[in-house]
C-alpha cells in the first residue's frame, strides 16, 4: 500500500472499508436462512434485494464465506425430450434487425446475453477480461449469482432480472480500463428493480454439428 495515492488510500481506508464492514456484518440480518442452490437440471428462482446483494458481495470481498470445491436469478432448465426439431419446423422466423454498433450492455429494453462459461462469471475473480468478465465487472451483482448456482449444462441458462450498471469502461482483454462511473439509464419497474435482464448461457460449438 505504500504506493497508493494518498487522497485515493485516505477514501479507501477512512470510508470505502468501514462502509464494506457494516454491510458484511449485516448479513445474518438481512439473510437470516441460507441462500437455496440454483441446482441443475430444475427450474426454480431466488430473488435478493440491492441490500441483501451488496452484503453478500461485501462478505465475498472480505473472504468471510467458506471454501466450497465446485437481482431475481431464474435457472430455465429443457430435456432433452423437449428440444424441438428445428429441421421439421414449417414456422416463419420473425423479422431480424441486425445492428453492426453498439454494445450488448447499451440495449434498453432488450433481453441481454451473457456469453457465458458453464460456471456462471468465468474468469471474472481470476485473470479473465473478456465478454462475460467485463459483464460482471461493470454490473457487479452478477457476481452473487456465482454464489449459488451450479455449473450449467447444454441445454441450461440463468436469467438475472434487475442487475444495476455501475462503471463505464473501454477496451477489451488486455486493453480494458475503468473510464467513469455509470448512472444507469434502465427504468425502474413495478417491483424497484432495473428493467434490464441478463441472459447467461454457455456457448456451445456447433463447427462440428451442423443445424
Amino acid at each position: 500500500m505504500r504506493c497508493w495515492p494518498t487522497r485515493s488510500g485516505h477514501h479507501l481506508f477512512t470510508v470505502t472499508v468501514p462502509q464494506l464492514c457494516r454491510l458484511a456484518l449485516r448479513l445474518p440480518e438481512l439473510l437470516p436462512a441460507p441462500l437455496p442452490l440454483l441446482a441443475r437440471h430444475r427450474s426454480h428462482s431466488v430473488s435478493l434485494s440491492q441490500l441483501q446483494v451488496a452484503s453478500l458481495l461485501a462478505n465475498a470481498f472480505l473472504c468471510t464465506f467458506p471454501r466450497r470445491n465446485s437481482a431475481r436469478r431464474v435457472r430455465r432448465f429443457l430435456s432433452p425430450a423437449e428440444l424441438p426439431d428445428w429441421s421439421a419446423s414449417e414456422a416463419r422466423l420473425p423479422a431480424l434487425s441486425c445492428h453492426s454498433e453498439g454494445l450488448i450492455e447499451d440495449q434498453l429494453g432488450s433481453l441481454q446475453v451473457d456469453f457465458a462459461n458453464k460456471f456462471v462469471g468465468g474468469g471474472v475473480l481470476g485473470d479473465g477480461c473478456v465478454q462475460e468478465e467485463i459483464r460482471f465487472l461493470i454490473n457487479p451483482e452478477l457476481i452473487v449469482a456465482r454464489l449459488f448456482t451450479e455449473v450449467l449444462d447444454a441445454t441450461e441458462c440463468l436469467v438475472v432480472t434487475g442487475c444495476e450498471r455501475f462503471s463505464q469502461f473501454e477496451g477489451y482483454a488486455d486493453t480494458f480500463k475503468w473510464t467513469a462511473k455509470a448512472t444507469d439509464p434502465s427504468p425502474l419497474d413495478e417491483f424497484g428493480r432495473r428493467s434490464t435482464q441478463v441472459v447467461a448461457l454457455d456457448a456451445v460449438h456447433f463447427t462440428q454439428r451442423p443445424l
